[in-house]
């Protein structure tokens, strides 16, 4: 049923019904170490993480599996319904509830909670989204067992968004392609709530950039892609809930452009050379947009060093459009000078 895809403008699925813990462990072939720890990373998501929850201990498999609830200081009693199933499903979740908000100190979520993960893979899934195939897991761990080159599993997502207090089903997110190649990632989103990652390729991942890059949902699957394709499950098995009021959507188009410039210079330095030109490229672009795109966005004071930087790139990516460009930018800076303010 999972794969009959809803028309668009339709209700979207509902998360499977709950099952008992022991009618869950009752279809394991083994017990003891999971072979998957589902990390679930939420903040203020009490309105939505039981259907998150829902989609976890729905999942049938012949393996153990394991559900990691980290909550950020959630200040709508998201803790409370995590402590509620944990107590529960005491042999399958556990719970990381932080006291004082991490992220607001620099604290990505997901790798926050990788000390704690027991399982060969991991799979992510926030907790305002949630799983509708009960099968998502053993049918990416089949995947990703048979592909010992492939650093995850990924596979087809629902986009969702919320409208007069119901969800309304969008497009479909992913690609009908067994493999995914860095090329392919540069124009395919694949997303989180589909990633089955091996835990030891995202240990190493993490040692390696810790510091350098910062581990959003994009710095992830770029570098994933760079240490080896994905291999796809072909098939719808999450929701994505676009809800408008999620980090990245309470930016601002300015602060995104901002955002995408830090995490671009970050790759463009920190990253193979094979890449780095592809990095270039775009940082080339975002400054290109943040100076000549309907408003002068950077503020005097950046103003300076912003110019230099885009000089640095149109040497290296210069188009015929730059020049005309490079010309409006001048004139800008005039402004500057003479009026003490952007135009």
């Amino acid at each position: 049923m999972h794969n009959m895809i809803p028309e668009l403008g339709s209700p979207a699925p509902l998360p499977p019904a709950l099952r008992s813990e022991g009618e869950i462990i009752g279809t394991w072939r083994t017990t003891g170490t999971p072979v998957v720890s589902i990390c679930c990373a939420t903040y203020n998501h009490a309105l939505y993480i039981e259907d998150a929850l829902r989609g976890f201990l729905a999942q049938e498999t012949t393996f153990p599996f394991e559900i990691l609830i980290r909550d950020d200081a959630s200040t709508d009693g998201t803790a409370d319904i995590a402590r509620e199933y944990a107590a529960k499903y005491p042999r399958i979740i556990r719970t990381i509830l932080e006291q004082e908000n991490q992220y607001s100190k620099g604290v990505r979520p997901n790798p926050a909670m990788l000390p704690f993960v027991r399982g060969m893979y991991v799979a992510l899934c926030e907790g305002d989204d949630y799983w509708i195939a009960r099968d998502k897991l053993e049918k990416q761990v089949a995947l990703l067992s048979a592909c010992a080159g492939c650093s995850m599993a990924v596979a087809q997502t629902l986009a969702c968004k919320v409208e007069n207090g119901g969800l309304i089903c969008g497009q479909v997110m992913g690609a009908n392609k067994d493999h995914l190649y860095f090329e392919d990632v540069k124009k395919v989103y694949v997303h989180t709530s589909t990633y089955l990652i091996r835990t030891d390729w995202y240990k190493r991942a993490v040692a390696k950039f810790s510091g350098k890059i910062s581990f959003s949902d994009t710095a992830l699957r770029y570098i994933l892609a760079d240490m080896g394709p994905f291999v796809q499950l072909k098939e719808v098995v999450s929701v994505y809930r676009q809800t408008g009021s999620g980090l990245w959507s309470s930016l601002g188009r300015i602060k995104q452009i901002e955002w995408e410039i830090e995490l671009a210079e970050s790759f463009h330095e920190n990253f193979g050379r094979q890449h780095r030109q592809y990095f270039g490229e775009k940082l080339y672009k975002l400054y290109g947009l943040m100076l000549f795109g309907g408003k002068f966005a950077f503020n005097n004071k950046s103003m300076p060093e912003n110019i230099v930087r885009y000089i640095q790139l149109a040497l290296k990516f210069w188009t015929r459009r730059s020049i005309s460009k490079f010309l409006r930018l001048i004139n800008k800076v005039m402004d500057i000078k003479t009026n003490g303010e952007l135009s």
